[in-house]
């Protein structure tokens, strides 16, 4: 592969990973707040926090079948990104309906996490083929700290959006809490 196709798909690569990192940013890091705001429940809000994850971490295990299934890392990693991606309006409009069982919000959450998990394993796979191994230790380090910055900036960012929401009419505080 030529030098340059490299260095773009790499480039691509890094700003993905740093729409990703806004995705967990805005999402993820509220689900707690989310349940905590709809539900009033610590007890959920503490839960939320942990049992899709495990329930994901569980569902990890099926990862090796899905890229058999689908014969390629790219379009496992595709399947999994869309079902992730696909959970968060999900969310969003259980805010902004303002109802809904708490199991529900556990399913989407449960969903967003597998997207996560399973799509994983697949994803290091397939960058481990791509990324020429001369520069793929200072390539990740480079893109790790991108994309923590990026997480950074997108929880700050969603913490002032609820502050800011706050004041304002309560479904759209719901609605920023995921």
């Amino acid at each position: 592969m030529k030098a340059e196709v490299v260095r773009h798909n790499l480039r691509c690569s890094t700003i993905d990973g740093l729409f990703y990192m806004f995705m967990v940013g805005f999402a993820e890091t509220f689900f707690p707040l989310f349940i905590l705001n709809m539900f009033g429940s610590d007890v959920g809000s503490g839960l939320v926090a942990t049992v899709p994850v495990m329930l994901a971490t569980l569902l990890q295990r099926l990862a090796p079948h899905l890229v058999e299934y689908v014969r390629s890392y790219r379009r496992a990693v595709v399947i999994c990104a869309v079902v992730q991606t696909l959970a968060c309006p999900a969310l969003a409009l259980i805010a902004l309906f303002g109802t809904a069982p708490m199991w529900l919000v556990f399913v989407v959450a449960s969903i967003y996490y597998a997207g996560a998990v399973v799509g994983g394993s697949p994803w290091t796979a397939m960058m481990g083929r791509l990324v020429p191994g001369p520069i793929r230790a200072p390539f990740f380090a480079r893109r790790s700290r991108t994309l923590q910055l990026g997480a950074i900036v997108a929880i700050v960012a969603g913490a002032a959006l609820l502050d800011a929401a706050a004041d304002g009419p309560p479904r759209l505080a719901e609605f920023f809490a995921w």
